[in-house]
């Protein structure tokens, strides 16, 4: 399984015993906010990094908060990224379920996530610009990088990188044949 489901799995496990919100960076899988809406909690979405989510965890009080990249982040234990408190909600989880991880992650709302990055020293307006009208019905979000949400629930979101001459382009979808013809897109509108 992927990065993505370290978090989801622990959203999951605090949500069922606490109601709340939580706090999601920009690029993290929807499978979260689908969960936390299931229990009749909002998501709150940050830029990308620990202590961004970290601050939109305090300015929201949320239960839970992280990075789809397994970075899960509890609150009530501390406010940083913490693998051990992700492993000990997990196994609360499997152990309350009596189920494995992969029965668990059947049971979690299923989504394709793509992550690409390539080197770019460019005018982002150019590109965010080229990217809007590639896809005209997006959503727009530009509080880190540019991110459109389409009506199916499928996403896109690029974002030049903090540490190198390169964007990352993320996108998730529902199917597999859906993200890979929004990165194409997406790719298509880089230049």
């Amino acid at each position: 399984i992927s990065e993505e489901y370290t978090l989801a799995l622990a959203v999951k496990t605090v949500m069922m015993k606490t109601a709340g919100d939580i706090a999601i960076n920009m690029s993290t899988s929807r499978m979260n906010e689908d969960i936390a809406v299931s229990v009749g909690g909002k998501t709150f979405r940050t830029k990308v990094g620990e202590a961004n989510v970290a601050a939109g965890i305090i300015a929201h009080a949320a239960v839970i908060g992280g990075e789809g990249s397994g970075g899960v982040i509890y609150p009530a234990i501390n406010l940083c990224r913490d693998s051990l408190v992700g492993i000990a909600l997990i196994l609360e989880l499997l152990a309350a379920a009596g189920k494995s991880v992969s029965e668990m992650v059947a049971e979690l709302p299923h989504y394709e996530m793509r992550k690409d990055k390539m080197p770019f020293t460019g005018d982002l307006a150019n590109v965010y610009a080229r990217l809007k009208s590639a896809f005209p019905d997006g959503i727009t979000n530009d509080l880190d990088g540019l991110r459109l949400d389409m009506s199916d629930g499928a996403w896109v979101h690029l974002r030049p990188s903090n540490t190198e001459p390169i964007v990352r382009l993320i996108g998730e979808a529902k199917t597999a044949s859906r993200i890979e013809e929004i990165m194409i897109r997406a790719k298509g509108a880089l230049g």
